[in-house]
């Protein structure tokens, strides 16, 4: 991915318009249009401002990293027109890190595939947004609170009501323990399957007191952040640790 596609990735995570980040930063919507095209490179003063609105400076440049300095409180927007097409007030969000919980929460018994169906959303990428793994765009804010009855503005912000967020910050401690409940438990089968299959490549079974170390080693391994040739890595050290439990004789005559 190249510069300017970094910057239009960027800017589209937020929701913003070209218009409106362009204001941001403090330049005009052609300038922007240019940076995006690649036929220019933005200058420090640019970058300074991306930097100021959250935006990681070292992705932007390198690709490395993450995209965000930090994702919460994210404001997001969406641009208004009159029947006529002249731009009106945008509609901004400054959403909450709890927006997911209270989704949960109204949810009321009716499962994130219902949400799904009734907004419009992809269910992988509702459920990511409900455990703030990505950031809703305002139309993503609005269609959702439509389907749940609710106030968009509620939804997305910081509730002024007193024990209202706590109920909240409760839900959000309890569904993402059991969100890593579930991804261990998710990696912990691929590392089996994973082992299975190479079991049958080598022809032998690996003993279960073996069984269990390799598995635990390769858990702790892909617990942490290995992000960059994740699958590649993932073959290799199931390989080797397998070919290295493999029967004496068999290694031998190998």
């Amino acid at each position: 991915m190249s510069l300017s596609e970094r910057l239009k990735t960027a800017r589209e995570s937020r929701g913003y318009s070209q218009k409106y980040i362009a204001m941001e930063i403090g330049t005009n919507t052609q300038t922007w249009q240019v940076y995006e095209s690649g036929k220019s490179i933005p200058g420090g003063k640019v970058f300074e401002a991306l930097s100021r609105m959250g935006f990681n400076v070292n992705w932007l440049l390198t690709g490395e990293g993450e995209m965000l300095l930090k994702k919460w409180p994210v404001k997001v927007t969406k641009e208004v027109s009159d029947m006529f097409g002249r731009a009106g007030k945008p509609i901004v969000f400054e959403v909450d890190e709890l927006f997911g919980a209270r989704i949960y929460n109204e949810l009321k018994g009716r499962t994130s595939e219902w949400l799904a169906s009734e907004s419009n959303i992809e269910l992988e990428r509702l459920k990511n947004i409900i455990y703030k793994e990505e950031v809703p765009t305002a139309e993503e804010i609005i269609s959702i609170a439509d389907s749940l009855k609710l106030n968009p503005r509620w939804l997305s912000e910081k509730s002024n009501f007193e024990g209202e967020d706590d109920k909240h910050k409760r839900t959000a401690k309890t569904f993402f323990r059991v969100r890593n409940i579930e991804e261990d438990e998710k990696l912990m089968k691929s590392i089996g399957d994973k082992l299975n299959s190479l079991s049958d490549k080598y022809g032998f079974n690996i003993p279960e007191d073996k069984k269990v170390i390799v598995i635990m080693i390769m858990f702790n391994i892909f617990k942490t952040d290995v992000e960059e040739h994740k699958e590649e890595l993932f073959d290799q050290v199931a390989d080797r640790l397998m070919r290295l439990c493999r029967p004496i004789v068999n290694q031998e005559s190998a």
